[in-house]
């Protein structure tokens, strides 16, 4: 059994994957960025009746992130994260430098805060909670798809130079999964885009594109099989799609030019 950090463990996918790594007996040390989010996380763990400890942890904070040294997990797994939607022609520039800060950025600071005594103990795993927005572009979407574009590049980085060190780092590539986050990032543009928007003129088909996304949902136990194999497998794999079927799009897109692979792109979204 390990000692894991999870990052973004108030809701969704983070609270799902610790709840259930604390039932497979792993000592869990949940994390959420607020008191407040902590305190409703203690709640749902004394329903849940699981067994974990609990911190706040804005991952943005460089004092917060202090604490991770003294926890010295042997698994961390970056999840937390936000969605942004919206037309990146359009895009305030600082709604991309601060998602680039959650999303990109800490991940690597949280990294950079466990590696240390991973290096210490020849042994480690750092799992990154991707998308597949990072691997197939959606219009509408890029502001969060670049970021997690970022993350797939940072973690085949990390792999690389971890490796001779026994620290291994996997992604975790979920599809639309229905926990509220894809909700909540199409309402995130509502702060910003409006009549005098570029795009306005093309909200419908926005909307369309919006709807979408959230027609189809995952449950969140689809993502489970895949974090809990990358945390226990004694050789996990580099990259997970969840629902795994969702690897058959990737592949099957691969295998058009980008020219073709648009083309398809344009007739899903028009």
């Amino acid at each position: 059994m390990a000692t894991i950090l999870i990052t973004g463990a108030a809701t969704g996918i983070g609270k799902a994957t610790a709840f259930a790594l604390a039932k497979r007996g792993h000592t869990v040390i949940a994390t959420a960025k607020t008191d407040a989010d902590v305190a409703m996380l203690n709640r749902l763990v004394a329903d849940a009746g699981v067994t974990l400890t609990t911190h706040r942890l804005d991952v943005t904070s460089e004092a917060d992130r202090a604490q991770i040294s003294a926890w010295a997990p042997e698994i961390v797994i970056n999840n937390a994260a936000e969605g942004q939607s919206g037309p990146l022609s359009d895009v305030p520039l600082d709604v991309l430098r601060d998602v680039h800060e959650l999303n990109v950025v800490s991940y690597i600071a949280v990294a950079q805060a466990a590696i240390p005594a991973m290096m210490e103990r020849g042994s480690g795993r750092i799992i990154n909670v991707s998308s597949m927005a990072g691997i197939f572009s959606v219009p509408f979407f890029g502001p969060y798809g670049m970021t997690k574009y970022a993350v797939e590049v940072a973690s085949d980085d990390l792999r690389l130079e971890l490796a001779p060190f026994g620290i291994k780092v996997s992604l975790i590539e979920p599809g639309a999964i229905a926990t509220g986050f894809n909700e909540r990032m199409i309402a995130s543009k509502e702060s910003w885009f409006g009549s005098k928007s570029l795009f306005w003129k093309d909200k419908p088909r926005i909307d369309r594109v919006d709807a979408r996304l959230i027609r189809d949902q995952a449950p969140v136990e689809a993502v489970l099989p895949a974090m809990i194999h990358a945390v226990e497998s004694k050789r996990p794999q580099v990259r997970y799609t969840a629902p795994a079927y969702l690897s058959i799009l990737s592949s099957f897109m691969s295998l058009f030019p980008y020219h073709v692979q648009d083309r398809i792109k344009h007739r899903l979204y028009k």
